[in-house]
């Protein structure tokens, strides 16, 4: 499947207008552009990991999750998240389910 998307730049009395273009974005079969994006936001790994926003900043501040500075936007690598929760991860003792 093919995902189609346009931009338009352009200049008119100083502002910048629609201009056109496309790129066309393969995805695998039952999946969609953000499940493949390696780098995600808070948000996205929040929304991921099934827990708030704030858990996922407080898991940066403290250091327990790697991220990255671009500019003053902070991405999170899915492999990071991946290795998150490796390392976090807890066997399962008899009786709890």
């Amino acid at each position: 499947m093919a995902v189609k998307t346009a931009w338009k730049m352009g200049h008119a009395q100083g502002h910048v207008l629609p201009v056109e273009r496309t790129q066309t974005l393969e995805i695998l079969p039952g999946r969609n552009a953000a499940e493949l994006a390696p780098l995600l936001t808070t948000d996205e790994t929040a929304e991921y990991l099934h827990v708030s926003a704030r858990t996922v900043k407080n898991l940066l501040a403290g250091g327990r999750l790697a991220y990255i500075k671009i500019g003053r936007a902070t991405r999170i690598h899915r492999q990071d998240i991946e290795r998150y929760v490796a390392r976090n991860r807890r066997k399962q003792r008899n009786g709890l389910r």
